[in-house]
């Protein structure tokens, strides 16, 4: 693992050092946020799975392998980000599966010299010990803390620990195997493959993931008769952010938001459990289980129609929701960063309700009478006057939605460009040179173009490989997914980007059409 204290955010490399043929390309892609993927057995998908683009992702492997063994050249793959999102893998282990989880642990660290840290199968043991006892058998009442921590994990999904986090990359791996497969081909025709970390999959920064992953691929290799030799060369982790060729920056984008961004020690030096971000603790006791009800509810843009979307659509199972989030607030009240997710929530909750709860309060007041239509006027009027109190209280009414509003608006976390922009431009560019500078992220899930021309700087959000709903329109956009940012190199100007997608069942690709944001 790279020591965080000691390298600088952005990591220099150069690319004529990550392969031994020319880098023609670089390709650019982010939040595939894979999870369980598809049973083996049941040939169903997982309900909380948000990447079903398996093919896609191959055939955009496929052509550009191909591309580049013609071309005699190099490609360098980057997944910037949230590649797989541990919390979402919320199954747990069987006893069957506690046994095979011991055996892959087993033959990681069983290699001569092998880098796995010690205990780390004590630790195991210990666990699969308490978890055959209050959850397999099932045989004692819920009397103690220790036995609290692990019926809460069976509720929720396993914790951080990074044996924990090798079964779920296990489950992953076993969910998507047509990706896996061309991630491995990948490598084996001699491509880089680079793994950044965002704030759904800091477990990529655990030794052991990186380790496990690594051998996965090379056992996958050998069974395709793939060449294995230079694997370890080939596959590459970071950490924080990259900067290649002294001319393009990649970082994740997720210390922009602060209910996403990681604590400074974030890592448990002796089990590497992570410390995770308020986002996440949201994600894992709150969003899991609405997801259950809807899936690709997180999906839903702009996120803070979700509660509206909810109270249209899902109106019985919304008072199950208000029950799981009354419990979410209880469990991380007390934790820090969590406290402003949570007094954003209740406003934001608050604006939505106000106005339904009083619509509803005043309409139950009306007692109209039949008659002719001049009869009712006159019965109105004559309701109004008595009624009059009721009406004036849409003043103090509004007066609230409108603090609550103006609160939930005040707290709630905007991805902060400016602060993109000063980090990715501090020290970055030389105006001297023709060569364009890029600097790219992803997070947000929203593909992006900008000339920061001040600085001379091409800026791209490589955007998401999962489904989008837009609320406003109701529709899954098709054409704002699947997008990444293509680097070529050109012979007098350096690098040079598009943003690209790809379309599935023609199988070939295009630009990515961005109109102008909306301005009053």
């Amino acid at each position: 693992m790279v020591d965080q204290a000691a390298t600088p955010f952005y990591q220099p490399l150069n690319t004529t050092a990550l392969s031994d043929k020319p880098l023609s390309r670089i390709l650019v892609l982010s939040d595939l946020h894979l999870s369980a993927g598809k049973s083996p057995a049941t040939l169903l998908w997982d309900r909380l799975e948000n990447f079903t683009a398996d093919a896609d992702l191959e055939a955009l492997l496929t052509e550009k392998r191909i591309a580049a063994q013609t071309r005699n050249t190099r490609v360098l793959l980057v997944i910037n980000g949230d590649f797989i999102d541990f919390l979402r893998i919320t199954r747990t282990p069987d006893e069957s599966d506690l046994r095979r989880w011991r055996d892959e642990l087993d033959w990681v660290a069983s290699e001569p010299d092998s880098p796995v840290r010690d205990g780390v199968l004590d630790d195991f043991d210990a666990f699969a010990g308490k978890w055959r006892q209050y959850v397999l058998d099932g045989k004692r009442l819920r009397l103690t803390k220790e036995e609290n921590g692990i019926r809460s994990e069976e509720r929720f999904g396993l914790k951080t620990q990074d044996y924990k986090s090798v079964f779920r990359l296990l489950l992953t791996m076993e969910g998507h195997p047509r990706l896996f497969r061309s991630l491995t081909e990948w490598m084996g025709a001699g491509h880089p493959l680079m793994i950044l970390t965002g704030n759904h999959d800091p477990e990529f920064d655990q030794d052991l993931v990186q380790i496990y992953l690594r051998r996965k691929l090379e056992q996958l290799a050998t069974s395709l008769e793939a060449n294995v030799t230079n694997f370890s060369s080939l596959l590459h982790f970071y950490s924080h952010g990259i900067e290649l060729d002294e001319t393009i920056r990649i970082e994740h984008g997720h210390r922009y938001e602060w209910y996403t961004a990681t604590e400074e020690e974030w890592l448990d030096q002796r089990t590497q459990e992570i410390m995770l971000p308020a986002g996440s603790l949201f994600n894992r006791y709150l969003l899991n289980q609405m997801e259950t009800v809807v899936p690709y509810l997180d999906n839903v843009k702009p996120s803070t129609r979700v509660i509206t979307f909810l109270l249209m659509k899902h109106r019985v199972q919304f008072l199950g929701i208000l029950g799981q989030l009354m419990e979410t607030v209880w469990r991380l009240f007390r934790k820090k960063g969590a406290r402003r997710l949570i007094l954003q929530g209740f406003f934001t909750l608050a604006t939505s309700l106000i106005p339904l709860i009083y619509a509803l309060w005043l309409g139950f007041s009306l007692d109209w009478q039949s008659g002719s239509l001049l009869i009712q006027l006159w019965e109105s009027i004559t309701w109004l006057g008595v009624r009059m109190p009721r009406i004036v209280s849409i003043v103090p009414t509004g007066i609230a939605w409108l603090a609550c509003f103006l609160i939930q608006s005040k707290l709630t976390s905007h991805f902060e460009l400016d602060t993109l922009i000063a980090n990715m431009s501090s020290g970055f560019g030389n105006q001297e040179t023709p060569e364009q500078y890029h600097a790219i992220i992803g997070h947000t899930h929203q593909p992006t173009i900008q000339q920061w021309n001040q600085q001379g700087i091409r800026y791209h959000n490589s955007g998401t490989w999962t489904p989008v709903f837009q609320y406003e329109s109701g529709v899954v956009q098709d054409d704002l997914t699947r997008t990444y940012v293509d680097l070529q190199k050109t012979e007098n100007n350096g690098w040079q980007a598009e943003l690209k997608r790809w379309i599935p069942h023609v199988n070939t690709e295009a630009e990515v059409i961005l109109t102008e944001e909306h301005t009053e």
